[in-house]
């Protein structure tokens, strides 16, 4: 999994107990890149949090 940002640069992911985290920029765009090459059927559940 990354995050993707609109020139297509990756972002930095850091892990936090149970969640995985990044810190993004106000008035930027991104993308959440997954790809899952099982089987198994996983739900993304993402949330936005402004300071």
């Amino acid at each position: 999994m990354s995050i993707i940002d609109d020139n297509n640069n990756k972002w930095s992911l850091f892990k936090q107990d149970d969640e995985i985290n990044m810190l993004g920029e106000a008035d930027k765009n991104y993308q959440l890149y997954y790809v899952n090459y099982s089987r198994n059927t996983y739900e993304i559940i993402a949330n936005l949090l402004m300071d």
